[in-house]
C-alpha cells in the first residue's frame, strides 16, 4: 500500500526494455523475410573485389540476400574475356567471397564477355567503370 507508484513505474521501465529488444529482432526478421542485403555486407566492396579478378571484364545481376540471420546468399553473372578460364575464375570468386565476405552460398555464372550484348542491356551493364 505504501508503494502504489512503484508498480506502474516498474511496468513502464520493463515495457521500454521489451520494446527496444523487440524492435531489433523485428528489424532482423524483416530483412530476412524481404531477402534484403544483410547488415555488415558491403555491396560495393563485393563488386570491386569481383571486378579485380584476373580475366573478369564485367559483372552484372549481382544479388546478395539473407537466408537467415547467420547465412548470406549471393548470385552473380561474371563476364570473362576468355571462357576457357571459367573454372579458374569461378574458384577465385568463390574463395574470395568465402574468405573476404563470409558468403558461403553462391551461384556464379561465368559467361563470355560480349561488349555489344552487355551495352545493349540496361541490367547487364553492371557497375560503371
Amino acid at each position: 500500500p505504501d508503494y502504489k507508484l512503484a508498480d506502474p513505474i516498474c511496468t513502464f521501465i520493463f515495457s521500454i526494455l521489451v520494446i527496444f529488444t523487440t524492435v531489433t529482432i523485428m528489424r532482423e526478421i524483416v530483412i530476412v523475410l524481404m531477402e534484403g542485403v544483410p547488415d555488415g555486407v558491403d555491396y560495393q566492396k563485393i563488386v570491386d573485389d569481383l571486378c579485380a579478378i584476373s580475366g573478369v571484364c564485367n559483372i552484372h545481376s549481382l544479388h546478395v540476400w539473407s537466408l537467415s540471420l547467420n547465412k548470406t546468399a549471393l548470385s552473380v553473372h561474371i563476364a570473362a574475356d576468355n571462357t576457357e578460364d571459367a573454372m579458374t575464375i569461378l574458384n577465385e570468386a568463390q574463395t574470395l567471397l568465402r574468405r573476404e565476405h563470409s558468403i558461403n552460398r553462391t551461384t556464379i555464372q561465368v559467361e563470355l564477355y560480349n561488349k555489344a550484348i552487355i551495352n545493349s542491356c540496361d541490367t547487364c551493364r553492371g557497375p560503371e567503370s
